[in-house]
């Protein structure tokens, strides 16, 4: 991650030796021992495409090719092709899908009630986006919008559109660099619309823990229209400014993050029992909206991390309602309320 004009120096400088040294590997290993080079520069070739990957994302360089139309990139210390497990990539693709459905239907059903209702089937269909490429350096996924326009309507295509400018305006807001102070964000979405996008955003924000420690987002503009090229990165800072967001928004609410087993997990009613906390903590029961029924099917019996809003009703008593949920770490093993 570079974050200024010194950092950039500093990268550079890095880079610059990196390829130095395979350079003398390549003169002075490669004629004699060409195995024996391919072992020793493996790790200077990793380090060059992280370096680069940084620095050409700090300058904006980092284009989207012909064939996409969106890019997820996870950086941090020991993140690239190679190194960053199957699993965490998929994850936050998957993420990225779920998220784009609750969005459209967020854009689709502004003025109906929001619980009890099926999906349809067009959402699941158009937001289940092709993977067209990954590139070395930070794991970078390529994305396309569906190939076959013809299967979807106007009225899809707009929705789905409208949902994406969502989202990207949650993660701009989301970016700690972008501005410095601003105002609560989607001032148009009534309050539950309002949560259900920061709610998204929040289970986009890189782990608490583990060598990834920022996402960026990027998304193609159109030419010949007012829709520029749009980008945001979420760091784990950015986590401070959606709790305070939604604390704001919704009166007697607390964000709070909590650390346990899923058990009892009742689809219907669309909760579940946090149990075995820690420090001999009481079970919980949250309640859960359908964008993370996938997560706590995956995750259940695992130990996790939820993060979500305690609202207390008229008779003062919490109510619990996820926002995200990740498997727990060693790091993260201990609960934390916050206030």
């Amino acid at each position: 991650m570079i974050r200024n004009d010194e950092e950039l120096k500093v990268v550079r400088e890095q880079l610059s030796r990196a390829e130095s040294a395979l350079e003398s590997l390549r003169r002075d290993v490669l004629p004699k021992n060409e195995r024996m080079y391919r072992v020793m520069s493996e790790s200077y070739v990793d380090t060059i495409l992280e370096l680069r990957g940084h620095v050409d994302t700090f300058l904006g360089i980092n284009e989207l090719p012909a064939n996409a139309d969106l890019a997820i990139t996870l950086e941090g210390d020991r993140v690239g092709l190679g190194q960053t497990s199957a699993g965490v990539v998929t994850r936050f693709i998957d993420t990225f899908r779920r998220g784009i459905q609750s969005a459209v239907e967020i854009v689709e059903f502004a003025s109906q009630p929001r619980t009890g209702r099926r999906r349809e089937r067009w959402i699941e269909s158009m937001c289940d986006l092709p993977i067209v490429g990954l590139s070395p350096g930070s794991v970078k996924v390529l994305l396309a919008e569906p190939t076959d326009q013809s299967l979807f309507s106007k009225e899809n295509r707009e929705s789905f559109q409208k949902a994406l400018d969502l989202i990207f305006g949650g993660l701009h807001w989301a970016d700690v660099s972008s501005v410095e102070d601003q105002d609560l964000p989607f001032q148009k979405l009534d309050p539950e619309a309002r949560h259900a996008i920061l709610a998204l955003v929040t289970r986009l924000l890189p782990p608490r823990t583990g060598p990834i420690k920022q996402v960026s987002f990027l998304r193609r503009g159109i030419q010949g229209t007012e829709r520029e090229r749009e980008s945001a990165t979420l760091t784990r800072e950015s986590r401070k400014r959606i709790r305070a967001a939604i604390e704001k928004m919704v009166p007697d609410t607390k964000i709070i993050e909590v650390t346990g087993v899923i058990r009892e997990l009742d689809l219907d009613e669309r909760s579940f029992s946090l149990r075995e906390r820690n420090d001999g903590e009481p079970d919980q029961q949250w309640e859960y909206g359908p964008e993370l029924e996938d997560a706590i099917k995956e995750f259940l019996d695992s130990r996790v991390t939820v993060t979500g809003s305690a609202e207390l009703n008229r008779k003062n008593k919490e109510k619990l309602l996820a926002d995200s949920i990740e498997p727990a770490s060693d790091e993260t093993d201990t609960p934390q309320n916050v206030p």
